[in-house]
């Protein structure tokens, strides 16, 4: 007896251990995949690689059943995870069937090294986490409050210079992010800014290594980006500015790498530009706020722009707009509402063809100084100064003719002011 119940013991070892599976996968084969299911239980450092053999891929079949896929029946949508956030949802794909498809979230491997409550009226509604992957992470619920310029806690920290990364929670609503991540050199990413956010008053000034301007398409609230991005010597591409930010002042300006200017032909609230783009070295393609003011000093020191953008009729003042933007050659316009036209062209030694000029400026001293070297630049338009803007340099004619050198001033056409 004992013999016969260890055969019928071995029997069913080897039935449960060989037989059942090939049964099983048998009836699997047989019946048609209707989806995947994935997971991955591992936690991936800053860089590190994803490896087929971390996931744990099944077949789900018509009849109910599943059978574990191997790393050549399936194919990973990415092979690294993004560096910042709790992870990475990755999209597992069975091989030759893109249909069939399933999202994991993969995670990241990130500790706290330390935390800032910064929530108001509440301070812990709030938290400025960093961790162990470069991530300043805002997390909680709320308001944040606001610092003075420079004395924000993470920037006063022993681990600012680790900072790479700068993440919202979905339910942090900060209204004011001015100067927040100032002098933050390694800040190389930041998540979309906040629907809730109004003012972004030198938010990023002095980033040096951040090379790409967060999405803000949905602060349809944003006022204020008076030098944002001033000296991020790194900034390749920033995103559309909203309809509703109203001032541009030095918003750009020193961002020596920036070639395109973002697109402003919706930013029909935009009043000021003064400087926005000053010293933007690379700069070769730029539209303008379609009601802007003020243009002073937009695009001076501008070294490669060639094209003088169209002007609104709206702007009133253009001082030192083009000054020293020494590649400039073709030009628009100057329009009937500008008051200043100071040193708008000046050290402009390229600049050639035509100019037309509406405007009757008040101010224009030295507008053409040191402009058109070795070209000629011929003013026509409805203004009645024309003489007196070509006297501000040389080179420059009136209607194909040399202006009335006695034409200096305002005074000399409108004595009466």
């Amino acid at each position: 007896m004992t013999a016969i119940a260890g055969a019928v013991l071995m029997a069913a070892y080897i039935g449960i251990s060989f037989i059942y599976p090939l049964v099983i996968g048998v009836l699997s084969e047989k019946s048609p995949v209707v989806g995947i299911e994935a997971a991955n239980r591992k936690e991936y450092a800053v860089n590190e690689e994803l490896k087929k053999r971390d996931f744990e891929v099944s077949a789900i079949h018509e009849n109910g059943m599943e059978t574990r896929l191997s790393g050549d029946e399936f194919d990973l949508s990415g092979k690294k995870l993004k560096p910042y956030g709790r992870g990475t949802k990755i999209t597992v794909t069975l091989k030759g069937d893109k249909g069939m498809s399933c999202t994991v979230l993969v995670k990241n491997r990130r500790e706290k090294f330390e935390a800032f409550d910064c929530g108001s009226p509440a301070a812990g509604d709030v938290s400025a986490v960093l961790y162990s992957n470069g991530e300043l992470s805002f997390e909680g619920e709320g308001e944040v409050l606001q610092f003075n310029e420079g004395s924000f806690p993470w920037q006063e920290s022993d681990l600012t210079n680790e900072i790479r990364y700068v993440t919202f929670g979905e339910g942090v609503r900060p209204t004011s992010l001015d100067y927040f991540f100032a002098g933050l050199e390694n800040l190389s990413y930041v998540s979309p800014i906040p629907a809730s956010v109004t003012s972004m008053s030198g938010t990023f000034a002095d980033c040096a290594a951040l090379k790409e301007a967060p999405d803000w398409s949905a602060c349809d609230g944003l006022l204020d980006l008076s030098g944002c991005y001033e000296d991020c010597s790194s900034l390749v591409s920033v995103p559309a500015v909203p309809a509703s930010v109203r001032t541009l002042t030095s918003a750009f300006a020193g961002c020596s790498s920036l070639q395109a200017a973002p697109d402003l032909s919706g930013a029909e609230s935009v009043l000021a530009a003064g400087s926005a783009f000053k010293d933007c070295r690379q700069l070769v393609t730029v539209t303008l706020p379609p009601g802007v003011a003020d243009i002073s000093g937009m695009f001076e020191g501008c070294i490669n722009l060639k094209d003088m953008p169209e002007i609104p009729t709206s702007v009133m003042n253009m001082n030192g707009a083009f000054n020293g933007a020494l590649s400039l050659s073709t030009l628009t316009v100057i329009p009937e509402h500008v008051q200043d036209a100071g040193a708008c062209f000046g050290g402009c030694g390229k600049i050639s063809g035509v100019l037309w000029v509406d405007g009757n400026p008040q101010e224009f001293g030295g507008c053409f100084q040191d402009a058109a070297v070795a070209t000629t630049v011929d003013l026509q338009g409805n203004s009645s100064l024309m003489d007196a803007l070509a006297n501000t340099g040389t080179n420059i004619t009136v209607n194909g003719n040399m202006p009335d050198p006695e034409i200096q001033d305002y005074d000399d056409v409108f004595p009466d002011g």
